[in-house]
């Protein structure tokens, strides 16, 4: 009697653990680089500029625009340049809050989601123009086109039903607003 005793205690505690600590797999930041593509900016030490470089960005959301578009809403890095007879021109970003439109493809069998993210976007920036010595620092607000695309695989169980349900609802072309319900979902995992 004393051994169904112990062994009763010692499931009855593995569940209670169970319940009160659920193991759950936390997917990484869905995160991407993204280009920024070729832009003229103004400077007063050489005139206007070219630049372009990338950017790191890191979705924190997804939503359905007033167009019924997806979005995917962004925190974003980065940097663009060009190098000038003496010098250079640097443009830094830092922690902006961009939204992105998102066209999303998702392989059931794969367990993979992928996202490709566009946007012509006003961003706040630093520049800095150093030639020949001299060195300028102002601050712009300009708009810059962005592009690129990031992958997902799913490491868990959840993540590949999560990314089967995402398959499911673009086959069947349901509203953006399910498809974004789910995409976040798959942020928090």
């Amino acid at each position: 009697m004393p051994n169904k005793l112990v062994r009763l205690l010692a499931v009855t505690a593995a569940a209670t653990a169970a319940v009160i600590l659920p193991g759950q797999a936390t997917a990484a930041p869905l995160t991407a680089q993204l280009t920024i593509e070729a832009t003229t900016i103004e400077t007063s030490l050489v005139g206007p500029v070219t630049v372009s470089g990338t950017a790191t960005v890191t979705i924190t959301q997804f939503r359905v625009n007033p167009n019924g578009q997806l979005v995917a809403v962004v925190s974003l890095s980065g940097t663009a340049s060009s190098t000038i007879p003496g010098g250079s021109v640097n443009v830094t970003v830092s922690s902006a809050r961009v939204v992105l439109q998102a066209r999303v493809d998702a392989n059931c069998s794969a367990g993979t989601v992928t996202i490709r993210l566009n946007a012509v976007a006003q961003l706040d920036a630093t520049v800095t123009v150093t030639r020949g010595g001299k060195v300028e620092t102002f601050e712009i607000a300009e708009s810059f086109r962005l592009g690129g695309s990031l992958s997902f695989s799913a490491t868990t169980d959840e993540q590949r039903a999560l990314i089967c349900e995402i398959s499911h609802l673009l086959q069947t072309r349901a509203s953006q607003k399910a498809l974004a319900d789910k995409l976040n979902t798959l942020l928090t995992l």
